[in-house]
């Protein structure tokens, strides 16, 4: 099922200022280049279904990368949508996870998922107060854990 976590204009708008809305020139020969996530987990390593799935040593012995994530764009519809343009990923942060450098796959449609490349990713600040108060129902209870 798609959620609704649209946090509207004002909110993106902010937030993308923060790290910058001009893209990265990159070059990339893989651009429309679509496979699916079982793909991307026999080859690469990590389950099929986390965003940010633990890669087993013997994966990243063989191709030197142990960190990925994956972006459903129904549920982080602030992703990147083309290598090198900036995004925006709204979440809780566990404390075990690090942030860091992440080889970025986002998923486009069932069973379409696409690479875009490295992404530095690192937190922000929690929304404001007020970014908060204008989020929709809908959307922050989402975010909500009972």
């Amino acid at each position: 099922m798609k959620a609704d976590i649209s946090f509207g204009p004002q909110v993106f708008d902010r937030r993308i200022a923060l790290i910058g809305k001009d893209p990265f020139k990159v070059k990339c020969s893989y651009r429309d280049e679509v496979a699916t996530r079982q793909f991307f987990s026999i080859h690469f390593g990590g389950n099929s279904i986390q965003a940010f799935p633990p890669i087993k040593q013997s994966f990243i012995d063989r191709h030197g990368h142990g960190s990925y994530m994956y972006l459903n764009l129904d549920w982080h519809p602030y992703a990147p949508l083309v290598p090198g343009y900036p995004g925006l990923y709204f979440g809780s942060r566990p404390k075990n996870r690090v942030w860091l450098d992440y080889r970025l796959v986002i998923r486009q449609e069932a069973r379409k998922w696409l690479y875009l490349g490295q992404y530095d990713v690192s937190p922000t600040l929690s929304l404001t107060k007020e970014e908060w108060r204008d989020t929709p129902d809908k959307v922050s209870l989402q975010f909500i854990s009972c």
